[in-house]
């Protein structure tokens, strides 16, 4: 949940005192795509309430046998999470899901997994026992990693990944790119109006071989995130242009070339942090790469672009004008129709849809939509298998087309 998934949603949604501004709540969710690495947040959150005294008593979560009971006493003083136990889901293709329970605040999280499309759901080991899913990625259908580590069992061992400084000059066949380091994506937004090579450094990982190697032919921009779509869709990396423009570079042969394109106008020199924290980021949604949307977000604004022949041509969205207030970047469906989530009513993220290429954005009615429960957290994302996961922290779905949806969740 990506980024993107639940846990930086969920770790939030406790401080309940009353209902965050929905400006707070797309922050939160459209975070999630570029920051993966939220267990210290969630600490932070943790400790923060703790002291405050917020948490309050709920009703009891039940559980299938099929997946590891949590401890039979709760600690003294806790009680369950009020926003549900469900904190970060993903998926390495329809049969291997994966998602992280987390019961209470000083409970031990749980890692489960299912390999039969979410019949059963079976426990797995997790690299960081406190909290389970945060930071975890499904890079492929048993790949998992985080923080270092890989699992090409689909989470039931891990292995550390080896750095090794020889350059690579493609992306391997189950491989991926990322940066080495995302902790500076929780910097002030003035940080990416300055060019500075260890942002993001370009890195290969192998899971076979277990290493991490730079890429040989980095992309012409200071990158600041790889875009999380479906391999057959390319390689999408985010960053600034050499005018210190929103720009997104796309390989199609694994990172040896790169084409580049930019959008907006140059960072202001006295950029320093803005209401939304994604200023002057762009963000991608892409199904399979030829048909492709892009937001740009300029002066608290957010700006839409399409294009329909792999990222080389790009048009407005929306007629040029800003976008309304939603979850970026949205999701773009294989049929190539782009779909917004905005806050609606019951506490709700309705969908607004791109017509007419994105034209405008209206609300029609979308069939098969999934109904999710109230919360700030029930919202639809692509994953970087090409399913559509939804959650609302104690309900989850997957879509292979935005439309016929199943439901999941352990039980």
């Amino acid at each position: 949940m990506p980024a993107t998934r639940l846990d930086e949603l969920n770790t939030e949604v406790m401080d309940h005192t009353g209902q965050p501004e929905f400006a707070e709540i797309r922050r939160r969710a459209g975070r999630r795509r570029t920051r993966r690495q939220a267990w210290s947040v969630a600490v932070v959150a943790l400790v923060v309430l703790l002291g405050a005294g917020l948490l309050r008593s709920v009703g009891p979560v039940g559980r299938s046998p099929d997946v590891a009971t949590p401890p039979s006493v709760v600690p003294s003083g806790l009680v369950p999470f009020p926003a549900g136990p469900l904190h970060w889901a993903d998926a390495g293709d329809a049969n291997h899901l994966y998602a992280g329970l987390w019961e209470c605040p000083l409970c031990e999280g749980r890692l489960i997994g299912s390999d039969d499309g979410g019949r059963t759901w079976t426990a797995r080991q997790s690299p960081q026992p406190s909290g389970p899913g945060f930071g975890i990625q499904a890079r492929g259908p048993s790949t998992l990693e985080v923080a270092g580590k890989v699992s090409i069992d689909g989470g039931r061992t891990w292995r550390d990944l080896v750095a090794d400084a020889a350059p690579a000059a493609r992306v391997p066949a189950g491989g991926w790119l990322e940066c080495d380091n995302p902790e500076p994506l929780r910097g002030p937004v003035t940080l990416l109006s300055v060019p500075a090579s260890k942002r993001c450094a370009l890195r290969v990982v192998d899971p076979a071989r277990r290493t991490a190697r730079p890429l040989a032919s980095a992309p012409p921009v200071t990158a600041y995130g790889v875009a999380p779509v479906p391999a057959a869709a390319g390689l999408w990396v985010l960053g600034l242009d050499g005018n210190r423009r929103p720009a997104v570079s796309v390989s199609r042969d694994g990172g040896a070339t790169w084409t580049t394109s930019s959008f907006g106008g140059p960072i202001p020199p006295d950029a320093a942090g803005t209401k939304q924290g994604n200023s002057y980021t762009v963000q991608v949604s892409t199904h399979d790469g030829r048909i492709a949307h892009v937001i740009v977000a300029y002066l608290d604004k957010d700006y839409g672009f399409r294009s329909t022949d792999s990222g080389h041509v790009w048009k407005p969205t929306n007629g040029g004008a800003p976008l309304p207030m939603s979850v970026v970047p949205g999701i773009t469906l294989p049929d190539g129709t782009h779909v917004l989530q905005v806050w609606g009513t019951g506490n709700r993220f309705e969908p607004l849809t791109g017509v007419d290429d994105a034209a405008t954005y209206v609300a029609v009615p979308r069939p098969g939509w999934p109904a999710l429960n109230a919360g700030e957290s029930s919202f639809v994302w692509a994953e970087t298998s090409g399913l559509y996961l939804a959650s609302d922290s104690r309900t989850l779905a997957y879509s292979t087309n935005g439309t016929d949806w199943h439901e999941v969740t352990p039980r």
